[in-house]
Formats: C-alpha cells, sequence, structure tokens
C-alpha cells in the first residue's frame, strides 16, 4: 500500500493516474481531478455534471470518458479533465444503454438494457454485438468489463467470469463468486465478500495474494500497476510490482 487518504464520504468513483493525481466523481456529482497531499484531496479541477448515474473510465492514457445516461452520449476529456469531444449515441444505436466501457484501441463497449453487448471503434462505428442471452443470462443487474492483453473479461458478479479474445469471441466461461474484478501489472484484482482483495494470476486465477479490508469496497479501479480501492469515507492506494 503505498497511501490511504481521507474521503469525508465525499467521492463516489476514482480512477489512479498516478501515485498522487486521482481523478473521479464526487457525491454533489462534479467530475474530478484530485491532487493527494497529507492523506487527502485537493481539487486541482472540477466540471459539474447534469447527472446523477454516470460512469467514468480511462480511453487510454491521455483521455478519459465519461457515459451520461440522460443525454445518451459519451464524453471525452484529457487528462486534466479539458474537453474534446462527444459522441451521441442516438445516433449509432436503437437501444438504451447501461453502461460504457473502454474497448481497444480508444473504442467502446456498450452495454444495452437488452444484455447485448455492442463494441464501436473510436469514431463510433459498430463492429460486433453479442448477446448474453446465449449463455442463459437473463435480466443482468450488473457487469464490469476490464481490458486484458489480447482481448476483455465480463464479470457478472456472483455469477461467472467470461473471457474473450481480440476478436469478441468467448474462449473461457468460469463461474465466480467475485463481486468486483480489474486488471492490473499483467494479474487480475478480484473483490470476494466485499471485504477481501485476491490477486489472481490471469492464466489460470490461481492465487497470489489476499488483501483484507476493514470496510466494505464500494469501487475497485486501476490503471497500469496501481489500484485504487475507495471505501465508505478512505482510498486506498496500492502499486503492485510483477
Amino acid at each position: 500500500m503505498i497511501d490511504s487518504i481521507d474521503t469525508r464520504g465525499d467521492v463516489k468513483e476514482c480512477i489512479p493516474l498516478s501515485e498522487n493525481i486521482l481523478i473521479g466523481i464526487s457525491t454533489d456529482n462534479r467530475l474530478c481531478k484530485w491532487e493527494v497531499k497529507d492523506h487527502k484531496l485537493i481539487d486541482l479541477s472540477t466540471e459539474f455534471v447534469c447527472s446523477t448515474s454516470v460512469n467514468l473510465f480511462l480511453l487510454s492514457p491521455f483521455k478519459v470518458a465519461m457515459y451520461i445516461p440522460d443525454e445518451n452520449k459519451i464524453n471525452i476529456y484529457d487528462n486534466n479533465l479539458q474537453y474534446l469531444s462527444s459522441l451521441s449515441l442516438f445516433k449509432i444505436i436503437d437501444v438504451s444503454v447501461k453502461k460504457a466501457f473502454a474497448g481497444a484501441l480508444e473504442g467502446f463497449i456498450l452495454w444495452t438494457v437488452n444484455d447485448e453487448l455492442i463494441l464501436l471503434n473510436y469514431q463510433g462505428n459498430k463492429i460486433w454485438t453479442y448477446d448474453l442471452k446465449t449463455f442463459g443470462l437473463n435480466d443482468i443487474d450488473d457487469l464490469e468489463i476490464i481490458l486484458i492483453n489480447n482481448g476483455f473479461v465480463i464479470l457478472i458478479p456472483n455469477k461467472i467470469l467470461i473471457f474473450f479474445n481480440s476478436d469478441g469471441i468467448p474462449i473461457n466461461i468460469i463461474p465466480t463468486n467475485y463481486q468486483k474484478i480489474t486488471y492490473v501489472s499483467k494479474s487480475i484484482v478480484a473483490l470476494e465478500s466485499e471485504y477481501i482483495l485476491k490477486v489472481l494470476t490471469l492464466k489460470d486465477l490461481k492465487e497470489i495474494e489476499t488483501i483484507f479490508m476493514y470496510q466494505p469496497v464500494i469501487k475497485l479501479r486501476s490503471n497500469k500497476n496501481l489500484i485504487s480501492v475507495l471505501m465508505d469515507d478512505k482510498i486506498y492506494m496500492f502499486r503492485f510490482v510483477n
């Protein structure tokens, strides 16, 4: 662990950019860039977000994306939160989107209300669609997607992990009780039973390390070899070394 940060319960989303810089969403709906100083968050830049249910993700090492459900669009910013562009999904698909995630090469993976996955390239062109009902999954409450080497992984919390190759073809399906996952330093870090983080090998999900947290984990996000673990009033920062 490299830092413990007091949030006073003011943060609902955070992603590490470096060991002392975070971006995220505050509980009063501001898109923020923070510096960590003396175990506290110092505002570097903020922008009000006109929605209470956005989801934020890194699009590349230099770009941040935010899906805004109320407007059905994805806003793209640089790492200083300077606005770059928007992608309106009304012009691309005719179904509502639950969440958006980063795809390869600055593309996007959309999870729709029909429980389909749609891959878009960075220009917004549709590449493929995959129906999760193929796996007998209906009425999915939540879903997480992480990019890994040569593909991506989908987690249906407390149900299954599905590994896809870069062409969007499922190559492995594993039953699981994990609630959240992220990818860091060629490993998967998974949340089990709210308090337990497990570091797993990517190849066979063999357990490498177990980390016990003292509060339930709300969010688990990563960037390169850094992980931010968000709890009610704290963010714990970890650095992983192979």
